[in-house]
């Protein structure tokens, strides 16, 4: 073969690798802002085109380009820009095929500083996962079977995140409702060329101070709102220079829902086979990100308009479901106890047959820009969650990594699970990723060798995140003893002790005079 014929043959398949690619038939993005967590689902509708060269070519080109193995590229996975304001703020990402409901494997790449595809159509460079400074962050979605030439997939992609809408005025009137602004860039940013797309926006309720208008078309229907559908979206260049990635729309509406967030939630288990009882104590620090009023609150307003619709913006009170044989519940602020509570017993109107609802009211009322944080806990029967298995010899604690107080999102997270005083730690099972995991030694009343104590951190904790985890020990027959054994103990040195005291003589005697007059 000839140097110019090689080289021929070089170019023909840099010119069919551009023109073998994705392509996205339909995008269509939901957004929704109706709920406390913040919930977007693209689905997305992919061929893998195999258009060739252009017509523009000969037919020798033709006949090499069928000879190329480009002519049979396959795709195995499909590349996803998620915007790096939305992953800071993302809880869960999952991916799964609409028709077959088949989940699919979605893993994190790398934040993109610049952007540009090579011959193939493939991120090429400048993916740094520490790069602060970008503006996406690069995902790959497997495919369960490779994509060929000429074969197109439908699958959705779901986004569970911290709500983060600015509130606009940042104070309002007592009793006045809540307007908050949500901006999005209009297009489905892409790496792929775009047929047909379009976004629609879920509100809260039907009112709205304004929307963008443009770019046409715009739809608004009761509480929705639809961008597009828009045609032949091309795909974006980001670099540096070129950071517009198209228009922002801009969505200025009302709510009278509550906008909440737990922004710190920490969770202690303590598990103990001397009573046979799971000691569970919740921290929540809850945080209002409504409107403040202006000039304060005032209770006599508040008490006034207390049924009003206006008053749906102030949280009246707070559920967490609790284990069924739960007692010694307690519930306490910074202040003290708290009598503001409910229990619906399982069985009852609000529990079910499991659970126990536990309805807590704040001391006060939690208007927009207010925290309120507060403690509360119970015991509950160990055989609800430990199962022993025989063929390993282990203990397995089963228990939800969260429970949801009223579905709030939760900004920080710590879930602390304290083993029995001489437990051996075997593993833990968490099916998702983690920031932090701790082990650590603490030691309660009468310990004598201490316990194992196991700490999972996590930032932008929602509803996906409230799965069960198991937690795997060992407890050897002779850690039943440890705890007698230490009473035993106890008690004998201080009876040794206190014979040993009582023997001493610690009178105060005269002294004999040895000279007598």
């Amino acid at each position: 073969m000839t140097r110019y014929h090689s080289l021929v043959v070089a170019i023909l398949l840099l010119l069919y690798s551009i023109h073998a690619t994705l392509i996205n038939k339909n995008i269509i993005r939901e957004v929704d802002l109706s709920d406390q967590a913040y919930t977007e689902i693209i689905r997305i509708l992919v061929l893998n085109k195999n258009e060739g060269i252009s017509d523009k070519s000969s037919d020798e080109h033709k006949k090499d380009r069928n000879k190329s193995p480009q002519g049979d590229k396959e795709y195995e996975y499909y590349e996803l820009l998620i915007p790096k304001s939305l992953e800071m703020q993302m809880g869960s990402i999952k991916a799964a095929e609409i028709k077959t409901k088949t989940p699919m494997s979605i893993k994190r790449i790398g934040t993109i500083a610049k952007l540009r595809k090579d011959n193939e159509g493939n991120v090429a460079d400048d993916i740094n996962s520490k790069n602060a400074n970008g503006l996406y962050v690069l995902y790959k979605v497997k495919f369960a079977q490779p994509l060929k030439p000429e074969e197109r997939i439908s699958f959705k992609v779901t986004i569970s995140a911290m709500q983060k809408l600015q509130a606009l005025p940042a104070e309002i009137e007592f009793g006045g409702s809540g307007s908050y602004v949500y901006e999005r860039e209009v297009h489905v940013v892409s790496l792929y060329e775009t047929e047909n797309q379009k976004t629609i926006i879920r509100l809260p309720q039907g009112d709205t101070e304004s929307y963008s208008l443009q770019p046409e078309p715009v739809n608004k229907d009761g509480k929705t709102i639809t961008y597009g559908p828009y045609k032949n979206v091309k795909p974006y260049s980001i670099s540096t220079t070129d950071s517009q990635v198209g228009p922002n729309i801009r969505v200025h509406f009302v709510s009278d829902l509550p906008y909440l967030e737990v922004r710190k939630n920490t969770r202690e288990v303590t598990i103990s086979h001397f009573t046979g009882t799971t000691r569970i104590v919740d921290f929540y620090d809850v945080y209002n990100n409504g409107p403040a009023f202006k000039g304060g609150f005032s209770r006599i307003d508040y008490y006034k308009l207390l049924d009003s619709k206006a008053q749906r913006t102030i949280p009246r009170d707070f559920s967490i479901g609790i284990s069924g044989s739960a007692k010694n519940i307690f519930y306490k602020d910074e202040v003290g106890n708290v009598t503001s509570s409910k229990i619906y017993e399982p069985g009852s109107s609000g529990g079910s047959p499991m659970t126990k609802v536990l309805v807590l009211s704040p001391r006060y009322p939690l208007a927009g820009g207010w925290h309120y944080s507060w403690n509360h806990g119970y015991d509950s029967n160990l055989s609800s969650n430990l199962r022993f298995d025989k063929s390993t010899g282990l203990y397995n604690f089963a228990i939800p990594f969260i429970v949801g107080l009223s579905e709030l999102p939760v900004r920080e997270y710590e879930l602390s699970i304290v083993l029995p005083e001489g437990a051996i730690f075997s593993n833990f099972h968490i099916p998702f990723e983690l920031e932090e995991t701790k082990f650590s030694q603490v030691y309660s009343f009468l310990d004598s060798v201490g316990r194992t104590k196991i700490t999972f951190k996590l930032s932008n904790v929602v509803s996906d995140h409230t799965v069960p985890i198991v937690l795997s020990y060992r407890y050897p027959t002779y850690a039943y003893l440890i705890k007698p054994l230490s009473v035993a103990a106890f008690l004998l040195v201080l009876f040794i002790s206190s014979m040993f005291i009582s023997r001493l003589d610690l009178s105060l005697s005269k002294r004999r005079h040895l000279k007598t007059e």
